[in-house]
């Protein structure tokens, strides 16, 4: 598990946008995103099942969930959790 926490300066905000990409070689499916700030994918290698998720929580802006990953925008802080696993 990895955690970061992204801060603005002063009276700065912060505009960004967090995408997860799995790569044609790991064969999954689409990464999907929803509406509360999470995103992931899944998949099977010949000998193991993986997957990797992760959280998005914003301090203040907005949060939207597109095709192309998780925006946020006008946050005084955000706080990005990413994991994933195999069988």
């Amino acid at each position: 598990m990895i955690a970061a926490l992204y801060e603005a300066n002063g009276k700065n905000k912060l505009d960004l946008q967090f995408t997860l990409i799995s790569g044609d070689t790991l064969k999954t499916k689409k990464t999907e995103y929803t509406a509360d700030g999470s995103g992931w994918f899944a998949g099977k290698l010949p000998t193991i099942f993986h997957n990797a998720r992760f959280k998005v929580v914003p301090v203040g802006g907005t949060l939207t969930a597109t095709a192309d990953g998780i925006v946020v925008k006008g946050a005084e802080k955000v706080m990005v959790i990413l994991a994933g696993g195999t069988s």
